[in-house]
């Protein structure tokens, strides 16, 4: 399984994380990038992918989901 490196807690703010990746990406270190926003006065959903066809957006997001599922359990490890 590949390693989930979160690129920055949830209490950032949303520019420094899109600051890190776009450092990363002139580095050249960002193969393809998935991405998803809420629109923050319509609640619209913008998504958008770079260098990703079909099989690599769900790679993509499959991390994502882990992601939020260790975060699910971490929260409720109590009751694990």
């Amino acid at each position: 399984m590949v390693k989930i490196t979160r690129i920055s807690t949830p209490q950032a703010q949303i520019v420094d994380v899109i600051e890190q990746i776009l450092d990363l990406a002139k580095r050249g270190e960002i193969k393809n990038i998935a991405l998803a926003a809420e629109h923050s006065s319509n609640g619209e959903v913008l998504t958008g992918y770079a260098n990703a066809d079909v099989n690599e957006r769900q790679y993509l997001m499959s991390h994502i989901q882990s992601d939020i599922t260790m975060a699910i359990v971490a929260a409720n490890i109590e009751e694990v």
